[in-house]
């Protein structure tokens, strides 16, 4: 009896434990999505914008008159309509990033747990607390800038998680989910046929129900590009592959500098080490594929998540891509589960060697937790998004400016999520994402034009072109403007790179190479009186163009 209270004790502390645990990493990630989601991305506000026009137009285009696929995710692009449409009912709109911030943690704790049941499926048996913590730890903080940075990574994965969960589950709906997700993450195509092919080679699934199941997915998705678009290939594929020049071997590097948590590689020994961490992984699950060819047979799943891993990385560097942070968890989550899984499917003392790259990422994720909580209690600038999030606050408060004074103006820029956000007259893209006609200019000369291939510039033919009322650019994405005299056409106010509340934190107030904001004016156009009375209160350098507003 006494055996029986203790087991029963013991169950119930250690259910309470899970509990308690459950609560604390919902608080944190939910606290850090609150405080510091105003250093977004500035790609999830273009997503933004083209939801804001399908509720307020009927249709998801970036410029409301313009029939071009912006956005890579229609998937993303209705979910946010649907949250908008529901914050505009309520009157929140003015508060749409900060509730997607919070759903986003939602969502991203999901991804915690759905990924963890389906480990413990794997396994057979529920996760002990510390291997919990060291599953969930990495993966969190794989997710966590993507998460944060209000972009749609969390959500694909959840939806591909969700379908694999059903499919461990004999359940062939698993297969509606799997190509759900497809239209919120195009990289997991390579995920989804794997498994389809694999379920129905080993007969699990009769092939009729697994046709319908995912036709069903994807092709709501498909009719909504066709009927809108009529085309399934965003415009951003295509001026991505024109504007951007880069190597295979560039893209490596920056696999290599993103793949960690929250490291970026600033020199060539940080470099090295980066890659050693990131290859170990790859090379151990290589070597268990070759060593362990039965124990693969008994449970393919892991060994699909690894595989499609590696072909997501083989398809960014075969494709020369040019990698961003909400690209990595679509690889390094699935290799992290298939190597997690694989460190407790074989047996002792060969599942050694798997355990230590776990081990290692584990305390990279852990540092990273760690200094981002530091960040939101007293330094922004430990955050990793802090710099390319001080220049979209700073997009956004222009544009907001220029909106209220030049409402039918059109604007030229070339970065075009929060500027393009807070500004909703037409934008001109200068790096041809939401401008077809711009990519007629590219790609741009290096380093004539540009000094990078990874840089989305203005080209000066494009500005003569399109003859905008405004330009907005920092310096790093107007070299060659910057080389030309337009002060014939053109009032010039210069801007700090930062806000006020950011620039303290900054080291030398440069921000990109950049140390302002340029914002040329057509001298058609009045003069901006509040964008003077900002530039004089804030900026080291004279704005001749404002003299009147000198007091």
């Amino acid at each position: 009896m006494n055996l029986k209270f203790t087991r029963s004790a013991n169950l119930l502390r250690n259910e309470l434990a899970a509990i308690l645990g459950m609560l604390l990493l919902m608080g944190i990630v939910v606290l850090l999505h609150i405080q510091l989601h105003q250093y977004s991305y500035d790609d999830a506000y273009i997503h933004f914008r083209v939801a804001r026009n399908l509720v307020d137009f009927g249709v998801p285009y970036y410029n409301p008159l313009e029939i071009l696929k912006v956005s890579t995710s229609s998937g993303w692009v209705i979910f946010l309509a649907l949250i908008y449409w529901l914050a505009k009912a309520i009157h929140l709109v003015g508060h749409f990033a900060l509730i997607i911030s919070i759903i986003n943690a939602l969502i991203t704790i999901g991804v915690v747990f759905i990924y963890t049941r389906i480990v413990e499926i794997f396994l057979q048996r529920q996760l002990t607390l510390p291997q919990k913590l060291l599953f969930q730890t990495t993966i969190l903080a794989l997710l966590l800038l993507p998460s944060i940075g209000l972009m749609e990574t969390s959500l694909a994965l959840l939806l591909a998680g969700a379908g694999i969960f059903l499919l461990l589950k004999t359940k062939s709906v698993g297969f509606l989910l799997l190509a759900m997700s497809l239209y919120f993450r195009m990289e997991l195509i390579l995920l989804a046929s794997l498994l389809c092919a694999l379920a129905i080679f080993r007969g699990e699934f009769k092939l009729q129900k697994t046709i319908l199941w995912f036709t069903a997915g994807i092709l709501p998705f498909i009719i909504f590009d066709l009927y809108f678009f009529r085309t399934i290939i965003p415009q951003s594929v295509l001026a991505k592959s024109v504007v951007y020049s880069i190597t295979p071997f560039q893209t490596f590097i920056e696999v290599l500098n993103r793949s960690l948590p929250g490291f970026p590689a600033a020199n060539f020994p940080k470099l090295i080490v980066r890659a050693t961490f990131l290859l170990l992984p790859i090379v151990v699950l290589s070597w268990v594929t070759i060593r362990e060819k039965d124990l693969i047979k008994r449970s393919y799943y892991p060994a699909a998540l690894g595989v499609s891993a590696l072909l997501v990385l083989a398809s960014y560097v075969g494709k020369h891509v040019l990698l961003f942070e909400w690209y990595t968890p679509l690889y390094m989550l699935p290799l992290v589960t298939s190597l997690f899984s694989y460190a407790y499917l074989v047996p002792p003392p060969r599942n050694f060697v798997l355990k230590i790259p776990l081990f290692t990422l584990f305390l990279f994720s852990g540092f990273f937790l760690v200094s981002s909580m530091h960040a939101i209690h007293s330094r922004p600038d430990d955050f990793v998004l802090f710099e390319s999030g001080a220049r979209v606050k700073m997009y956004l408060y222009v544009g907001d400016i220029l909106n209220q004074e030049y409402p039918e103006a059109n604007l030229l820029t070339s970065e075009i999520g929060g500027l393009g956000y807070s500004f909703k007259g037409k934008i001109l893209d200068g790096a041809g994402l939401a401008s077809r006609d711009a990519l007629t200019f590219h790609p741009m000369a290096i380093p004539v034009q540009r000094s990078s291939g990874t840089s989305g510039a203005i080209p000066y033919e494009f500005v003569i072109a399109s003859e905008p009322d405004i330009i907005v650019s920092y310096d790093i994405f107007a070299e060659e403007l910057l080389s030309k005299d337009v002060s014939a056409e053109y009032h010039l106010i210069t801007l700090p790179a930062y806000l006020p509340e950011d620039i303290q934190y900054s080291k030398n107030g440069f921000l990109w190479g950049s140390k302002f904001l340029r914002v040329y004016m057509h001298k058609s156009l009045p003069l901006s009186a509040n964008l003077c009375k900002f530039a004089l209160a804030t900026s080291q350098t004279l704005n001749p163009a404002c003299k009147k507003y000198v007091q």
